[in-house]
This record gives structure tokens, C-alpha cells and sequence, in this order.
């Protein structure tokens, strides 16, 4: 907000030249606090005044008024702005103090659908899984913390030649007393042990492909074998989704489109689109292998069912982007589906948010072989951990088990969202729950820190705010946070809000560790700035779909 206000008044000079959205994009923060708090490079401005930086920024100074700053300086070609740092903490507060602080109109107006999680069925759900969900989660809240209309969705791989492969393999050699035991287990073994015989024998291949085939055109038995599958699957899945608190305005898999399947083929061919190569349908597309619609057996394909999706959502939802959430592996799939609908005419923009792996000691986890880390046995596993720090660190902590529950999801989120989306990174429950680290675990930490302060003392902080020194750190910290709701929801990348919730705890404790706060003559402003610190906190972290401990 500190930012948009100084921009604000640079506009009044510079606007015959420059859009406040222009000036607001090149006012910068020094590296050095000397050099200000905001800073204007003239640089980019010399070809248009025919001036030297020098000479444009000192013409800035003369003509540049404002209430808020105290102090205007040039700097070879850099226009510094010191704020007024009792007016600025004064605004600042008011400002955080509303109800609307945390939300822009950045994206109003905007539909968006969100595809993600995306599970397949009759499979455990893996750590591999994890991303997906997480991240679509948080950035789904993001976006409509910008004002935007979100539309989530979880496509579940719940249709294609994997259920060829597990038909086959549950006909062979499965039993249905081993699998109404423990469905999720034995299906997943099933499934591996199909991929271990294959290799062996590549003919079994062929006998999924048949069998997917005739479960695609209604084989009464096969049928009711995947909506077996299925139904054992989504029991477990709403298990987990509502230990991570994830929730989906629909849960449409690849089989709901199986009836949109036809009309979408005959649409490609009124559009002279499909091509007859080999005795499939193709797309020949530019730049990237082809889009491959129906196979020689008249199977369709992962594609064919996106193509039936998206046209079904533009229809559906008048969707202004389809966001799919889904790891960069998949990114040609996602150009060819691009460029498909690029060739319908269809206007709603598709966009791909890829993302890197978790790794298991620094390898790529696998289904096929088995060698996959079950999300529930992690979770189980941390929550364990997290029991014994709590145990250690607070023993007559009420609700324990309750608590290292929700420290666990907790800590396995942050863990996650705090890495750039495109980086894989290494899954560790000792680094996740760190009290000195970058974890949600410092957070909760620092939050519980904060209201124990405020217990001591609940009355007496309604008004008259007095700013600080040592208080102005925090204060133009949380005065960014608005920019940092617009880039999170610009970058796709929540870890941009873990940084800020990390940055701000950090200020935190450096200023707890500074003077005295309960007793000191400045209580009721101090007791004032750790409400709103603490608030902050807890609604940084929700768009990180973490719930913030006020004890542990």
C-alpha cells in the first residue's frame, strides 16, 4: 500500500508520460535502508526527455509533493522517498485493520476452472500425488483472494488402458476376499504385479487393450468391475482429502466425458481437423508431435477425453482459463491440447502450471514397480514425530495427538509450497519440522509466541496507535502484502506467500528480542501491532490451506 501511495503521487508529475501502472512497476526497494524505502531509477526515461538520469530525477524532486514522505534525495539517477515513519505506520495500521486488507480486484471479473489433484483410481494415493492437490488448492484460494471466480475441479484418472491392465490382472490373479480386506493395498498390488508379469510376457499388454476396449463399448462384467474399483477408491480418497481440509466444487473424472466423446470427434471432423494415418485418427499440430484421438481398435485416448473436457467446461462454466495443474512432464500433452483448441476457435485460454517432483532419497517415485511413499503412512509418520516434539517442547499442552495432527499437515504442505513449483525437491521429515527452519513449524511457533503475549493483556488495544522505530520493519512489511497477493496469483506460485509469512516471523522475533512489550510505556501500541501481525499469519497461511496454531 506504501508503495501504491508514493506511486500515486509520481503520478501527478508524471503522467503525461507514464500509466500509474507503468510508475508502479519501476518504483523499486533499496538493498540498503539508507538509500530510503522506495526508490524510482530515471534510467529508462532518458530517451524519452532527452535528459540525463541525473537531470530527470532532480526535475522529479523539485516538482514531487507528499504528505507521507519525509524526505526526497537523488542519487545518481535514482529518485529515494523516506517515509514519514509515524504518518506511514499510523496509515498502515488503519489500512490493515479493515476488513478488506488481504484481498485485491486484481483478477475481478475473471472465470477460472482449476483442474487438480487428479488421482487415478483403484491406486493408493501417493506422494506424487501430494503437488498436485496441494498446490491447486492454495492457488485456486490465491486467485480468489484477487477477486476471481474459481471453479475447482478433481479430474481423477478414473478411465483408459490402466483399467485394461488391472481388469486383466484382477481376473488372473486376484481374489475378491483379499480385495474387500483391504481394497486400495491388493488393487495396487495387482497392479504391479501386472507390470512385474509384462515384461515377461509382453502379450499381456495386448490382452489390456482388449479389455479396455470392450469396457469402453459396456462389457456388463467388466463395467461393473471399474465402478467397483472406483467406489473402494473415492472412500479412501475423501478420507485423505479431508485430513489435508481440500475440497472440490466437483469431482468429474475421465469417465464422466465418455458421453461427450462422440460429438467431440464429430466435431474435429466437421472442422477437417482428424487425419486417418495408419488406422488411427491424428491432429497434425506445429512444432509437436500429433495428437493421436482414437487408436486402431477405436479406443480413445487421454486427449480425446481433455478434448471432451475442455469443451465441455467452456460450455459449462464460460470459463475465461482452464488451469491445469499437473507436473512438467506432462507439457506437450498440454500444448497439443493448446493448439487443439486453438483450432476450434475455442477463445477460453488453456494454461498448463507444471510442476517438479517430490523425490524419495533424490529419485523419482514409481508406481509400476512399487516403489511409492504412501501420503497416509506420512502423514501417520509426522504426525508422530510432531507428537514428540510437543511432548518435548510444551508437555502440559492440551490435545496433543489433536495438535501434531494438524502441525503434521501443516509442516507437509509448507514443506512442499515453499519451493518454487518448478524445482523437485527431497522429501524430509526432520527438515519439515525444524523450530529454527523454513517451515511451518516456525510459524505456528511464532504465532503461539504472539498470542501468549496477547493472553497476558486483551484489553486496552481498540485505538490510538503510536508508531515506532523498531516497529517500522514490520509495519512496511505487511504494507506490501496486497503486491504480494498480485504476484502470487501472476506467478502461480504460493511460495511467494511462504516467503512473505517467513519474512514477517522473522521481523517478529527480531522485534520481541529488541525491549519489553508487556509493561513498557508504548504497551497498547505494541499489544495493537502483534494483533495485527498475528492476523496476517493466520490469513497468509489459510491461502497456503494451513490452519496457524495459537498454542503448541
Amino acid at each position: 500500500m506504501l508503495k501504491k501511495w508514493v506511486a500515486e503521487d509520481m503520478h501527478k508529475i508524471l503522467k503525461e508520460y507514464l500509466k500509474y501502472e507503468e510508475i508502479l512497476e519501476i518504483i523499486e526497494i533499496p538493498a540498503n535502508d539508507n538509500f530510503g524505502d522506495f526508490s524510482f531509477p530515471t534510467f529508462t526515461l532518458s530517451k524519452l526527455f532527452r535528459k540525463s538520469p541525473e537531470d530527470i530525477a532532480e526535475n522529479i524532486k523539485e516538482g514531487f509533493q507528499s504528505e507521507l514522505v519525509v524526505k526526497t534525495e537523488v542519487i545518481n539517477g535514482f529518485v529515494n522517498f523516506h517515509i514519514d515513519r509515524q504518518k506511514g505506520g499510523s496509515l498502515i495500521m488503519n489500512e490493515i485493520g479493515r476488513e478488506s486488507y488481504g484481498k485485491t480486484k486484481h483478477l475481478q471479473g475473471q472465470k477460472l476452472v482449476m483442474d487438480f489433484s487428479s488421482p487415478n483410481i483403484a491406486k493408493p494415493f501417493s506422494m506424487g500425488h501430494l503437488r498436485a492437490t496441494i498446490l491447486g488448492d492454495s492457488l485456486s484460494k490465491i486467485l480468489e483472494q484477487n477477486s476471481a471466480k474459481v471453479t475447482g475441479i478433481n479430474h481423477l484418472g478414473d478411465w483408459g488402458t490402466q483399467f485394461g491392465k488391472l481388469i486383466v490382472a484382477y481376473t488372473k490373479w486376484g481374489e475378491k476376499k483379499a480385495v474387500e480386506a483391504d481394497p486400495i493395498k491388493e488393487l495396487f498390488q495387482l497392479y504391479t504385479h501386472f507390470h512385474i508379469e509384462a515384461e515377461k510376457n509382453p502379450s499381456l499388454d495386448d490382452e489390456a487393450r482388449e479389455a479396455f476396449s470392450k469396457l469402453e463399448l459396456g462389457h456388463k462384467e467388466y463395467t461393473e468391475l471399474w465402478q467397483w474399483f472406483r467406489d473402494v477408491s473415492m472412500v479412501a480418497f475423501e478420507l485423505l482429502y479431508n485430513q489435508l481440509n481440500v475440497s472440490f466444487d466437483h469431482i468429474q473424472g475421465e469417465s464422466f466425458y465418455n458421453k461427450h466423446l462422440s460429438q467431440t470427434v464429430e466435431l474435429l471432423e466437421e472442422k477437417n481437423l482428424l487425419e486417418y494415418d495408419d488406422g488411427a485418427y491424428i491432429i497434425r499440430l506445429n512444432g509437436i508431435p500429433p495428437a493421436l484421438i482414437k487408436k486402431r481398435d477405436g479406443a480413445s485416448l487421454y486427449i480425446t477425453r481433455d478434448v471432451a473436457a475442455m469443451l465441455y467446461r467452456v460450455e459449462k462454466y464460460e470459463a475465461d482459463k482452464i488451469l491445469y495443474v499437473v507436473g512438467q512432464e506432462q507439457s506437450i500433452h498440454f500444448e497439443q491440447l493448446s493448439q487443439v483448441a486453438e483450432m476450434l476457435d475455442v477463445k477460453t485460454e488453456i494454461e498448463h502450471i507444471p510442476f517438479g517432483m517430490i523425490l524419495k532419497n533424490g529419485k523419482k517415485m514409481s508406481t509400476r514397480k512399487g516403489e511409492v511413499v504412501l501420503l497416509e503412512d506420512i502423514i501417520k509418520d509426522v504426525a508422530e514425530r510432531a507428537l514428540q516434539v510437543i511432548s518435548d517442547k510444551n508437555p502440559k499442552l492440551k490435545d496433543k495427538e489433536l495438535a501434531a495432527g494438524k502441525i503434521a499437515i501443516g509442516a507437509i504442505k509448507f514443506h512442499d509450497l515453499k519451493n518454487d513449483r518448478m524445482n523437485s525437491y527431497d522429501f524430509n521429515i526432520e527438515d519439515m519440522l525444524k523450530f529454527d527452519g523454513e517451515t511451518a513449524t516456525y510459524v505456528n511457533y511464532t504465532n503461539s509466541r504472539i498470542q501468549s503475549i496477547l493472553r497476558k493483556n486483551m484489553t486496552g488495544t481498540e485505538s490510538g496507535f503510536v508508531s515506532e522505530d523498531s516497529m517500522w520493519p514490520i509495519l512496511k512489511h505487511m504494507s506490501s502484502y496486497e503486491e504480494v497477493l498480485v504476484e502470487a496469483a501472476n506467478r502461480y506460485s504460493p511460495s511467494v506467500i511462504c516467503k512473505y509469512v517467513m519474512q514477517l516471523c522473522r521481523l517478529f522475533n527480531t522485534y520481541y528480542g529488541q525491549g519489553r512489550i508487556i509493561g513498557s510505556s508504548n504497551e497498547k501500541s505494541k499489544l495493537m501491532l502483534l494483533q495485527m501481525i498475528s492476523r496476517n499469519i493466520k490469513e497468509a497461511m489459510k491461502l497456503l490451506g494451513i490452519e496457524t496454531m495459537d498454542s503448541m
